[in-house]
């Protein structure tokens, strides 16, 4: 787990806020074993007053030694109005070192 708060004081200031939760739990063994992630941000322009960006990321697999296969979400907000994009997709995760 992971939480990291950040102040910009110079050219445009705002605040930021990132959050990191990385869960995977054994399922049979220790070969195989369930990859679940995620990650969000909200980004705040404190000049403006405004929402300035902010998003979840989602991966949700199973992983067999280092190779993890699964699904992916992104969701992704913008600007003051807070106007969304999203995606879905597949998983492919290596495991280098």
């Amino acid at each position: 787990m992971l939480v990291n708060p950040r102040v910009d004081l110079q050219q445009g200031p705002g605040l930021e806020a990132l959050a990191l939760v990385e869960y995977r739990p054994a399922i049979h063994g220790n070969d195989w074993r369930l990859y679940s992630r995620v990650q969000a941000l909200y980004n705040h322009d404190t000049g403006s007053g405004a929402h300035a960006r902010s998003y979840v990321f989602t991966r949700l697999g199973i992983s067999y030694e280092d190779v993890t296969v699964g699904a992916a979400a992104n969701v992704d907000w913008y600007g003051p109005r807070a106007l969304g994009k999203s995606n879905l997709g597949g998983l492919l995760r290596l495991a280098l070192l």
